[in-house]
């Protein structure tokens, strides 16, 4: 490529970064709408709700900016999608475990931890891949 020639795009950049902007955007606002009163959630889920603790809706808030920071830096092919989509990681990670330490058992049906397995091991992959992205100065 010759100076001042822009670097196309990957196609699995494109697809990451699309799907955790909209998929953690769209947690953001169903999480605003929720709080604003503008959603009424059944009682059974208002109940879990109402458990969650400060600590982890801040790793929530947290978690979720990074995952949106992270995407718009990896569509934008900029190297800092690195250690965001890490962060976004490794508090989602916080977010799993937290909850063994800090309340009374810890039960949650097999297939949520399955779910949520997957999830953070496809993760973990597009972490790795932005890292590659990374050392080959694809990210700049």
């Amino acid at each position: 490529m010759g100076e001042g020639t822009e670097q196309k795009r990957p196609v699995m950049v494109w697809f990451i970064s699309g799907y955790y902007f909209l998929t953690t955007a769209w947690a953001l606002l169903n999480i605003g709408l929720i709080f604003s009163g503008a959603v009424k959630l059944p009682e059974a889920s208002r109940a879990l709700f109402e458990q969650v603790t400060a600590l982890e809706w801040f790793l929530t808030a947290a978690g979720s900016i990074a995952g949106v920071a992270g995407s718009v830096s990896l569509f934008r092919m900029r190297k800092a999608a690195f250690p965001l989509f890490l962060a976004f990681f490794l508090l989602g990670v916080a977010l799993v475990v937290l909850p063994w330490f800090t309340k009374d058992g810890y039960s949650v049906a097999l297939p949520v931890l399955v779910g949520t397995a997957i999830a953070k091991i496809i993760l973990l992959w597009v972490c790795v891949y932005i890292k590659d992205l990374v050392t080959e100065g694809v990210l700049k």
